[in-house]
């Protein structure tokens, strides 16, 4: 626009910055999904478009399933922070690849306030961040239906979906991190693995059910 003509108050334009991510569902029977993020910083603004795929293989925008954080300072210290949809009353929630407006509304922004007043701990990696989320998803997901029948028979008090699907994941990603290492050092054995404190045993039975040699110690103060 013409300076002096054509805006409104606001802060200056500003590059966006546009990255295209794979959405991996937790239900394995359905494919990822794939979503453009655009990001404008100076506005506040970040904008999540959800591609579909036409039967010519074109991919376009899912219109009705646009939607967007906003970021707004108020006064002092005072900021908000609200979720917007162009049009909420074609939105369609599967609760996979598309979340539900409620979880939106609610769920979601009160995560993002609690995660913006913590600070981090450490300047350590991402564990997620060393491994292939793609592979780790897809051999999660195959360690979970292998496995699931152990939360049908789960002999103690704790909740079963909590605990036995917690050591699938860490035995997913012990799997991964150590195939990563064997074929970066050259190895063709697999690595051994010590579980000092291992509680009931689980990890080490679902590893040894995968090959890894394990050797399982339980540890008791007295």
């Amino acid at each position: 626009p013409t300076p002096g003509r054509g805006r409104g108050p606001g802060p200056p334009p500003g590059p966006l910055q546009a990255r295209l991510r794979t959405l991996l569902p937790k239900d394995r029977r359905r494919p990822p999904a794939q979503e453009l993020v655009v990001s404008d910083a100076p506005n506040g603004t970040v904008s999540f478009l959800p591609l579909e795929q036409s039967p010519e293989g074109e991919w376009r925008v899912k219109q009705g399933n646009i939607y967007q954080l906003k970021l707004a300072h108020l006064h002092g210290d005072d900021w908000s922070l609200s979720v917007l949809s162009p049009s909420p009353e074609n939105y369609i929630s599967d609760g996979i690849i598309y979340p539900k407006t409620t979880w939106l509304g609610n769920e979601l922004l009160a995560k993002l306030v609690k995660w913006s007043r913590e600070t981090p701990k450490c300047d350590f990696k991402n564990t997620l961040s060393l491994i292939s989320v793609a592979r780790y998803n897809n051999i999660y997901q195959n360690l979970k239906e292998k496995y699931k029948e152990i939360v049908k028979i789960w002999p103690e008090v704790t909740d079963p979906q909590k605990f036995v699907y917690e050591d699938v994941a860490i035995a997913a990603y012990l799997l991964i991190l150590w195939e990563d290492e064997r074929a970066a050092k050259g190895l063709s054995r697999k690595q051994s693995f010590v579980d000092l404190g291992c509680g009931n045993g689980l990890l080490v039975h679902i590893l040894s059910s995968e090959g890894v040699s394990c050797l399982e110690k339980l540890l008791l103060s007295l």
